[in-house]
């Protein structure tokens, strides 16, 4: 009998470590589960911040881009405080080309950054039109809008009637 009660007690103690091992796996496995799912959030979270940085280093290198493109287009445009050396190059021009020109007024469109100029010109007409063609090839971004050119009483002397538009203009 006494094998056989060390038989049972012997099964039993198997049965008993079987079940714990059962238990401890069953808790390590929810355990694993928790932790994979930890890991999975945190990996999605990481994935996250790196395309972040990626789209950081990436307007980064495009906003060098754009500085590079907006130093270099600056010197073409016209501030407000630039606009009395516009005025003395295109006063300048028309000396010249042996034309007087008066500015009637000027205005600016601050909502498009453009400034306009009413422009009264004098001259002959060859005269006139070599100044137009000066403005029209000079370094800044001019239109034209409106000109009109009449025959003076005299005949020689040619008035013209000049709409022209600053495109370059900055309005800060």
């Amino acid at each position: 009998m006494n094998i056989h009660r060390k038989f049972i007690i012997t099964l039993s103690l198997i049965a008993f470590l079987l079940i714990l091992f059962s238990f401890g796996i069953y808790f390590l496995s929810g355990n694993i589960k928790e932790k994979k799912d930890l890991i999975s959030e945190t990996q999605k979270q990481l994935s996250f911040v790196e395309n972040r940085i990626e789209n950081a280093k990436e307007l980064e290198a495009v906003l060098a881009g754009a500085e590079e493109k907006h130093n270099s287009l600056k010197p073409a445009l016209i501030s407000k405080n630039d606009i009395v050396v516009f005025i003395k190059d295109i006063e300048n021009l028309a000396e010249g080309t042996n034309v007087e020109m008066e500015i009637k007024s000027a205005n600016v469109l601050r909502d498009q950054n453009k400034m306009i100029f009413n422009l009264d010109i004098n001259g002959s007409f060859g005269d006139i039109y070599h100044y137009l063609l000066l403005l029209e090839n000079s370094d800044y971004c001019l239109k034209i809008n409106n000109a009109r050119i009449d025959a003076g009483k005299e005949g020689q002397v040619w008035l013209a009637k000049i709409e022209l538009e600053l495109l370059s203009f900055e309005n800060d």
